[in-house]
């Protein structure tokens, strides 16, 4: 943790050669403005890099090419008036005009290098027109030869926060060693006069939710930068970033989070078009096979529920044209992500397949680290030159012989059109499926399973596949199951979606037999729908289950723990709360 310095000086640049025209009394309530403005700084660990405050901060800043002589100056025309009443006003005239803020033999100011220890930027930037391309760079090393370029951003008429992860970042540069950051738009079809403001970068790390206890196997949610980590305590973490799994840490070997086992990408679903009989995909080619000439990518994703049982997380890609806003008809991907604190990872990924129409499928992929020692096993009973498994089934392997370390098993809903597995150039392991799209319009549903470790063998994995992909039999001797949840894709009373059976009571009572003689059944997960009102007890072979959750719509969820293999009885009774 970052130690808390007094805000005036932990949040300022630093004059060079002189003080600048504000004192140190009035620094602290300029501070104060920008925590009250930006939401990412109410923790207060944050450095300004500057606030076009004091005249002096010009001479961090000029145009290369250059420009007219008064192209860049502090203007106190237009400003974030909630934090002061200067900004930096710069004429953009070309293509490849760069605003280059970086120290120089001319400069009054200090450029802070060592962003090791924060994990957002935040710029604020004034358009008088809507404008697509605008792009942040960042460069470090004596020689400035490690380069990182922002994806295209869409600045809308007005001014505009953005919030660039240093994350990624990292991936490219030294973060301890930040040189200059650049400024430039791409195209640019008529000069424009823009405005930049509060230039920080903030450790803006939250706990959005965790157990009290804190127990092995207890979930947690935090945000880091534009990224959310959801895990489970000495078990797993996952961090989502753009919408994505981009890191994966096994806690029960690297607590201290240092090998992220998938390497460089994300983990998967990775939709893309397919070639003949599909392929892997690199780092890159996930988003950039989408992106045609004059296309942009807009990512969102959100935490849309947590509690002790599961974390759900949404994301979307929209697929917009330059200078124009996203909106519901643009092309897109969707991801749901329900992650299970014993390791089970339900996703749906759906989508506009564009430019499909010639093969009429797509490539979802997945992939891991290759270097850390995963063996990959592509098991596909339809083809005869893949493991093959007992139960007859699809499913991945990606397994590593040690005692003790994770693997990945994942298993799709439906029985893909082909499969196959592949090294990637930037040395990942991947598998892929190709499934069929109809009008345009794709959909892929799996079980992703990151914990336990040691699924070593298509055999140990197999029981696992099964217990996903054939979920009935249940034998219901009262209520009923409810075929209508939407992530149900075959309406049996299973949502494929979220790894849970639906169930509704009959009046006061549901009474369920589960098979574990014909499929062992892995800690099944119900949910018991209409109950806000009522109070319920659960039963298994006449042992009470107390660890319940009830979810933001009012269903009750709860799971059987362990793994069942033989005939095990649940019960559930209930009443009214008014009825007390």
């Amino acid at each position: 943790m970052l130690a808390l310095l007094p805000i005036a000086l932990l949040a300022s640049g630093c004059p060079q050669g002189g003080t600048g025209s504000l004192s140190r009394s009035g620094l602290a309530p300029t501070m104060d403005r920008l925590v009250a403005a930006y939401d990412d700084l109410a923790g207060k660990r944050f450095q300004v890099i500057a606030d076009f405050e004091d005249p002096v901060q010009a001479t961090l800043f000029r145009l290369q090419p250059a420009g007219a002589p008064d192209a860049v100056g502090i203007s106190t025309d237009n400003a974030q008036l909630r934090t002061g009443v200067g900004s930096l006003r710069v004429k953009l005239s070309r293509t490849d005009q760069r605003l280059v803020c970086a120290s120089h033999a001319d400069s009054q100011w200090g450029f802070p290098r060592d962003w090791s220890k924060y994990n957002l930027l935040l710029i604020s930037v004034y358009s008088p027109r809507q404008l697509g391309g605008f792009m942040v760079l960042a460069r470090s090393g004596n020689n400035l030869a490690m380069r990182y370029q922002s994806p295209p951003l869409l600045l809308n008429s007005g001014w505009n926060l953005l919030r660039l992860d240093l994350g990624d970042m990292a991936d490219h540069i030294d973060l301890s060693d930040v040189r200059s950051l650049e400024f430039g738009c791409d195209p640019l079809d008529s000069p424009v006069d823009l405005h930049l403001d509060d230039l920080i970068v903030v450790d803006n790390m939250r706990e959005l939710f965790a157990t009290p206890e804190r127990q092995p196997g207890d979930l947690y949610v935090r945000s880091i930068g534009r990224r959310l980590s959801v895990g489970a305590q000495d078990r797993f973490e996952l961090t989502f970033s753009h919408g994505r799994i981009r890191q994966w840490f096994d806690l029960g070997t690297d607590k201290t989070r240092i090998h992220n086992l998938i390497g460089p990408g994300a983990l998967g679903p990775l939709p893309t078009p397919a070639s003949e009989g599909g392929r892997p995909v690199t780092a890159a080619e996930a988003a950039a096979e989408w992106l045609g000439a004059g296309t942009m990518l807009q990512t969102y994703q959100a935490l849309t529920s947590a509690n002790p049982l599961r974390v759900i997380i949404q994301s979307e890609w929209r697929f917009t044209p330059p200078n124009q806003v996203p909106s519901e008809g643009d092309p897109y991907h969707r991801w749901y992500y329900s992650i299970h604190r014993d390791g089970r990872v339900y996703v749906e990924c759906s989508g506009t397949a564009l430019g499909q129409t010639a093969t009429g499928r797509i490539a979802i992929s997945f992939c891991c680290d290759a270097s850390t020692g995963f063996q990959t096993q592509m098991v596909s009973p339809a083809q005869p030159d893949t493991t093959r498994a007992a139960t007859g089934d699809d499913f991945l392997l990606f397994s590593r012989p040690t005692k003790g370390q994770a693997d990945l098993l994942v298993a799709p809903f439906k029985t893909p059109l082909s499969s196959a597995s592949d090294s990637t150039p930037d040395s990942r392991t991947c598998g892929t499926w190709v499934v069929g799209t109809e009008e345009q319009r794709f959909g892929f549903a799996a079980m992703i399973r990151i914990w336990p470790p040691d699924i070593d063998s298509p055999e140990l994995a197999a029981p696992m596949v099964a217990d996903y992909r054939h979920p009935l039999p249940l034998q219901i001797d009262a209520g009923q199951l409810v075929r209508t949840d939407p992530g149900d894709f075959d309406n049996d009373g299973f949502s494929e979606g979220g790894g849970y059976y639906v169930l509704q009571l009959d009046g006061a009572i549901a009474k369920i037999r589960i098979d574990g003689h014909r499929k062992l059944r892995f800690s099944p997960v119900f949910k018991l729908v209409d109950v806000a009102n009522r109070d319920v007890w659960i039963y298994v072979d006449g042992r009470q289950i107390r660890d319940t959750v009830l979810d933001e719509d009012g269903n009750l969820l709860f799971a059987v723990p362990g793994v069942i293999s033989r005939e095990t009885l649940l019960e559930i009774t209930s009443r009214s709360v008014d009825a007390k």
